[in-house]
């Protein structure tokens, strides 16, 4: 299914307008150019603007890596809460098309790679048919005792049986957290089932 998304924004008043077109062959932020295959992580979250004593706004971020390590960021800025909802829904949007369009395809194929058997590593975790490994020096943490926690902007994954031995993974610093994060979380589903 061909899908295609289109967005126009402005990243605060005093920038023109910019156009983004997600589409399931490329992205295209005005004159840039990205075809789908090149496109390899992304992170996003949302930054407060500190003023003298307290926040006086938020910045949207949402960046996305190349296979070439090239860095394409979005930003959208509102301050005293000019635009905070529109721009809060264009963000949103943005982000759930990336998935739709990229990342859920990066998601399916660590998911089939974990159907075949095959270990695989995202964040450093390294997922395998028994369970996960936070690195190659720790115990593999079985299925049956892998946990998650989410927040607003970070998740962590613990074993049950002790959950001072947690991880965590902050959507805006970690590249592809969130697909990590969806790869445990349809393993764990799948194996409440069996």
């Amino acid at each position: 299914m061909e899908e295609s998304y289109q967005f126009n924004f402005k990243p605060t008043i005093l920038h023109k307008q910019q156009q983004l077109i997600i589409d399931s062959e490329f992205l295209l932020l005005n004159d840039l150019k990205i075809p789908k295959a090149e496109i390899a992580a992304i992170r996003y979250g949302v930054k407060g603007i500190k003023g003298y004593r307290f926040y006086i706004g938020r910045i949207y971020c949402i960046d996305i890596k190349t296979l070439n390590g090239k860095i394409l960021k979005l930003r959208l800025k509102s301050i005293y809460r000019v635009r905070k909802q529109l721009l809060y829904e264009k963000y949103a949007g943005i982000v759930n098309a990336l998935f739709r369009t990229y990342f859920d395809d990066i998601t399916r194929d660590h998911l089939t790679q974990h159907e075949n058997k095959t270990q695989f590593s995202v964040l450093g975790i390294v997922i395998t048919p028994e369970g996960v490994q936070f690195d190659k020096s720790t115990e593999i943490i079985s299925w049956f005792d892998l946990d998650i926690r989410t927040y607003w902007h970070y998740y962590t994954i613990f074993p049950v049986s002790n959950p001072a031995n947690y991880k965590a993974f902050y959507y805006l610093q970690d590249w592809n957290a969130g697909v990590l994060l969806s790869v445990l979380k349809t393993i764990l589903e799948e194996r409440k089932h069996l």
